[in-house]
């Protein structure tokens, strides 16, 4: 897999595995996928780089195919955590600077993979149940993506109460703790939208515009309640 562009190697094609590996091979890098199963690689042959059914802890195998080689391997495996600590080892062994990312469903095994050598453990289905309650609790935000535990930046419609009026009327920075970083402004059909960034005060809402906002969640939580209320 020698190229210049970015290298993965997914290994255990779980669901999760399956659509790490088409989704990172679909932004254009480079991705091995390796799975005992044969019908799961000719599933996916057509949507990665390379696909190989063969024993995911043969180490002469993995050599071959160049798993130690790539910049991060992603572990898949979904019951089987015994392989997930013996093939994180084995990566490990070969390459000190290889990226370990891997699927766990306790934090007593997230914590057993950092500490044979795992830099990321990822909880699908909880990571899955916590944007969803995010995502109910703030029902008017478009998009959220949390930058740290207590702060995020999320697109939100503009409020209707704010039609007309100017930034520095509403004052969103001052009032609410909150800042408007920019506003999307919407197509009319003939042309793409625009991204006003860091909007001058004097700076007039529109019907159909986007904010986009940054600050602490719970303010962004308690505005969203104040302007839907």
């Amino acid at each position: 897999m020698a190229s210049s562009k970015k290298s993965f190697a997914v290994v255990g094609l779980s669901k999760f595995g399956f659509r790490v590996a088409t989704g990172l091979f679909a932004t254009g890098v480079d991705v091995l996928a390796i799975d005992r199963d044969d019908r799961i690689i000719q599933k996916i042959a057509d949507r990665v780089t390379r696909a190989v059914a063969t024993d995911a802890l043969d180490e002469e195998t993995l050599e071959h195919l160049g798993v130690f080689e790539v910049d991060s391997v992603v572990i898949g495996f979904r019951e089987s955590f015994d392989a997930a600590v013996l093939l994180a080892m084995m990566v490990r062994k070969k390459n000190r600077d290889i990226h370990i990312i891997a699927q766990v469903d306790t934090d007593e095994k997230s914590e057993a993979l950092h500490q044979v050598g795992v830099d990321v453990t990822v909880f699908p289905e909880r990571d899955i149940a916590d944007r969803l309650v995010k995502r109910l609790m703030t029902p008017d935000l478009v998009e959220h993506m949390e930058l740290a535990p207590d702060v995020a930046f999320v697109e939100m419609k503009v409020p209707t109460e704010f039609l007309g009026k100017s930034l520095a009327e509403v004052d969103i920075r001052a009032v609410h703790e909150i800042h408007v970083i920019g506003i999307v402004e919407p197509g009319d059909g003939t042309r793409d939208r625009k991204v006003l960034v860091a909007p001058p005060a004097n700076t007039v809402f529109r019907e159909g515009e986007i904010l986009l906002l940054l600050g602490k969640i719970s303010n962004l939580n308690r505005f969203s309640a104040v302007v839907h209320a």
